[in-house]
Parts: structure tokens; sequence; C-alpha cells
């Protein structure tokens, strides 16, 4: 448990009047997240809306707040500065406590990890007094716990709590949900560095907006295109002119996507695919940005990876063999696409990847 063990201390830290309920507390979220507070999600948006109207000063705290467990605080004081953010935030908090469940065997041993720095004189409670606590929370079932009226009074926390993985993204999807609010088609592209999350940020987008995915995986360059003079091309091992063709007119119109996927591990095409209308339409892939598509999109993302991590997540992913061939092919290519294009600079985001 060393990584709760550094969030408690770096937490009694920064909240020195901390007692020995918000250090449960901490624990208790990092475990399970706020599921137990959202009833219902117009609800949950009514009490936000309430809450970040009653907040005043500047906030101690930064805006997202890891607690371990692939879990962080929200802070309301530097997030909710339009309806949108604190719609998006809503969501995001809804979505979160859905998705994270926990175990008791888990949280006891965070507790068990916060009972030994206790005795070890490193948080500002003693470990009599944390055992005294501790016995009574246990003696009720380990309830969901508030935060203690000396911390509420130097510190009036005001938070949500989410999934860590939400946090990077979160001025995108205040974009977003602006953008969608005009009613009109939205349309996004991410582009980036294999390995920087591109596929998991569009399947994120997927759960949190009414949307529709296009991979530019599907348009990956056929056989008979690979000449020497066409991979050569910055950008040039997609099949570019199948995307304007067959992506490009129906993205613009807001009409059904209709297509037949590339399949590389047969090496031709698949059967075709239909994608109806949406709100939202993500292309997500290397070369999404091609300067020949023009520009199709509302909304350009570039993520990007460290060569560290970078290759990390393609080692996970594809095997050592595969990881060569990415290193010595595959990245310089992509590199020089986003050279030649200048692909980053011209993004409206630009985010780097977190492990």
């Amino acid at each position: 448990m060393k990584q709760f063990r550094d969030i408690l201390l770096t937490h009694a830290a920064r909240y020195p009047k901390m007692q020995a309920q918000d250090m449960v507390k901490l624990a208790y979220q990092s475990e399970f997240g706020g599921g137990h507070l959202v009833a219902d999600r117009a609800g949950s948006l009514l009490f936000l809306q309430e809450e970040a109207a009653s907040l005043s000063g500047p906030s101690v705290s930064p805006p997202f707040e890891d607690i371990g467990g692939g879990i962080c605080r929200a802070h309301l004081s530097p997030l909710t500065s339009s309806p949108q953010a604190l719609e998006v935030l809503n969501q995001l908090f809804v979505a979160s406590a859905a998705s994270v469940k926990g175990s008791l065997p888990a949280f006891e041993e965070k507790l068990e990890t916060l009972t030994t720095l206790c005795k070890e004189g490193l948080l500002p409670v003693s470990p009599e007094a944390l055992a005294d606590y501790l016995a009574g929370y246990r003696a009720q079932g380990c309830p969901p716990v508030s935060h203690s009226p000396a911390y509420r009074e130097a510190y009036r926390p005001a938070y949500r709590v989410i999934r860590q993985a939400y946090a990077p993204f979160f001025p995108l999807f205040c974009a977003i949900a602006q953008g969608l609010a005009t009613g009109k088609p939205l349309r996004v592209g991410i582009d980036g560095n294999c390995g920087s999350g591109k596929s998991t940020l569009a399947a994120m987008l997927g759960e949190l907006f009414p949307c529709r995915v296009v991979p530019m995986d599907d348009f990956f360059l056929p056989l008979p295109l690979r000449t020497e003079a066409r991979l050569a091309e910055p950008g040039g091992n997609i099949d570019y002119d199948r995307f304007q063709e067959e992506i490009l007119p129906a993205l613009q119109a807001g009409a059904p996507i209709t297509y037949r996927p590339f399949d590389c591990s047969v090496m031709a095409l698949r059967e075709t695919v239909t994608l109806p209308p949406a709100p939202l339409t993500v292309v997500e892939g290397s070369y999404s940005y091609h300067p020949k598509f023009g520009r199709p999109y509302d909304i350009k993302v570039f993520l990007q990876a460290s060569p560290a991590l970078q290759q990390a997540r393609i080692l996970r992913r594809n095997g050592p063999e595969m990881l060569q061939n990415f290193i010595t092919r595959w990245i310089p290519m992509e590199e020089r696409y986003f050279a030649a294009f200048h692909i980053p600079e011209h993004s409206d985001f630009v985010i780097t990847a977190e492990e």
C-alpha cells in the first residue's frame, strides 16, 4: 500500500487539521469512490449547482487531487467557471460512481496503512484516538463518513470524487459540452503518438456523450498501394483517398457514414458498417489531420506521450516483436508527419499522457 501511504502523508501535510474521521473518509473514497452520494443525475446536478453558488473564497486545494485507487477529488472552486463546467463535472461524478466499486478487504488494508502511520507518529492523530474511532466505526459496519467539523471549518471542502483518468481531459469535455449545447453536430479529431491514448479517449467520449467514432486504423494503407514513393510521403501510409471519398462528405453533412473498415489481421476490407448520425462524431488515430482532409473538425486534439511511456504501452499491447517494428518503422513515420504538417501546433488541445 505504498501509494496510499504517500497519499496520506501528502494530505496530512496539506491539511494539518485532519482528524481521524477525515483520514478514514480519504481511505473510503479512495476505495469506493462517491457512489453513495448519487441518487439521480438531475438531483445530483441541482445539489452541485447549489453548492457551487454557495462557495466563497479561494480553494487551498489543487483542481484535481489524487486520493489513490485511480480516484481523485475534483474541487469545485477552480472548476466551475461556466454552466457547462458544472454539468460536465456532474456527468463525470455520476459516471465514476457507476464504475468504481472497491472491496472491503482492500479498504481494510488502507485502514491498516493509516494505523501504521499513526503509530509511527507521521500523522496528526494519536494511535489511541484512531483506535477508538475505528472501533466505533467498524461496529457500525464501516459506512460512508463525513468530514469532521474541524476540517470543514478550516478548509471548507467542496469537491466531487471522479476517476483520475478524466482529470487531464476536463477542459476538452467542457469545450465539447459547450459545442453540443448549440444543437449543431460537433466534429472532434484526435491525433497523436501511437500509445498516447487516442482510442481510450475516443471510448471515453463515447461513454460520456451521444457519439459515433471513426478509427483511422480502418483506413490503413492496403498492400497494392504500399509503394516506396507512397510510404516516403509524410502521412502517406493511410488510404487518404478512400477516407476523403467515404467519410468526409457524410462527416461534413452530419449524415450516416457507410464504409468498409480495413482489417490489418487479414490485410483486407471487412464487411460494410454504417454509423448513424450522432450529435458528436469523433475521428481518432494518427493521421486524422492529414492536410488532404482540409479542416473538417470543430475541435482538434493532439495526444502525446514520452518515449518511455509510449514504448511501455506498446510493449504491453503488442509484445516485444511488434515493439521493435514500431520503433524502427511506424514511430519514425508518425514523427515525419507531425513535423511536416505541424500537427501539434495546429491543434486546439495538446494533452500529455500520464501513466
